[in-house]
């Protein structure tokens, strides 16, 4: 499947990265790789993760706190957030709509 990207995903991606790039490089490399191998998982076989609300998905990005949420839709799978636990858990949801 091939992977589309709602525009402030990038946004958190990069922001969670230059937060770790400041606390440790090594760690932002970590949490790179993780966020890759997340994202291939789910390229792979979008099925094999949960619904948590009508349509979207989540993967768990492992030894992160973060999890990628995402919507199969056919053919392509869209990718909206990156979330970290400790956010508040609706920040991103206007974006299933744009």
């Amino acid at each position: 499947m091939r992977l589309i990207y709602h525009e402030e995903a990038f946004t958190d991606i990069r922001d969670a990265v230059d937060y770790y790039t400041t606390q440790s490089v090594r760690a932002a490399e970590g949490l790179t790789a993780a966020i890759k191998r997340s994202l291939k998982f789910i390229e792979a076989d979008a099925s094999r993760f949960p619904i948590v609300e009508a349509d979207i998905q989540r993967c768990r990005v492992p030894g992160f706190p973060f999890d990628l949420y995402f919507a199969a839709l056919g053919d392509y799978v869209r990718i909206f957030a990156l979330h970290h636990h400790s956010r508040d858990p609706g920040h991103w949801k206007h974006r299933i709509d744009s």
